[in-house]
């Protein structure tokens, strides 16, 4: 694999690792919104000692408002990766890159999906043809300028940045527009 497909990765990988800190973070706040509403309102973080009911509550306001701003810029990025995966010039590639990164499904499954989509059988080692191809591919459409950075070389995901990868702005869908083509 190339280098620069390894960075495609990562930026696509991204995504995954987003989704696993905002689960994460729900899970927190799962638990923390349980122990307000328990019988008992103590809470004993790791490390440190018993918080009671106010303490407690500040604590579950700031996971919230921090879990928000993670879930926007989750949807930022899967935005950023769909606009990305949509320049691709061919249908399988893109197909391959959303089932894998944005729909989260392992290669075994990608397959499974592009054939139900295609009608047409696939073997795993078509699929890993496939998706090598489709990250060289999403390689070579880098640099793109940015309409609010066009110097950038990085893309702000909120989650990491890659390096050399410009932000990428979602193409503006009209609202009563039936969906992808």
């Amino acid at each position: 694999m190339t280098p620069g497909s390894l960075r495609a990765r990562r930026a696509l990988e991204a995504v995954e690792e987003g989704r696993s800190q905002v689960a994460r973070m729900r899970r927190t706040v799962s638990y923390l919104e349980t122990k307000c509403t328990g019988r008992t309102s103590r809470y004993t973080p790791v490390g440190g000692s018993s918080m009671g009911r106010d303490e407690l509550l500040v604590e579950l306001i700031d996971k919230k408002t921090a879990l928000q701003a993670q879930e926007k810029k989750l949807q930022q990025l899967e935005a950023q990766m769909e606009a990305w995966i949509d320049l691709l010039p061919k249908p399988r590639w893109r197909m391959v890159l959303r089932y894998h990164y944005l729909e989260g499904m392992d290669l075994p499954d990608v397959a499974q999906a592009l054939t139900t989509a295609t009608g047409r059988s696939f073997s795993m080692s078509q699929i890993y043809r496939l998706h090598r191809e489709a990250l060289a591919s999403a390689e070579t459409l880098w640099p793109l300028p940015s309409p609010a950075q066009p110097d950038s070389t990085s893309v702000p995901t909120g989650i990491g940045t890659f390096p050399g990868f410009p932000a990428v702005t979602a193409p503006r869908m009209d609202v009563g527009s039936a969906g992808r083509g």
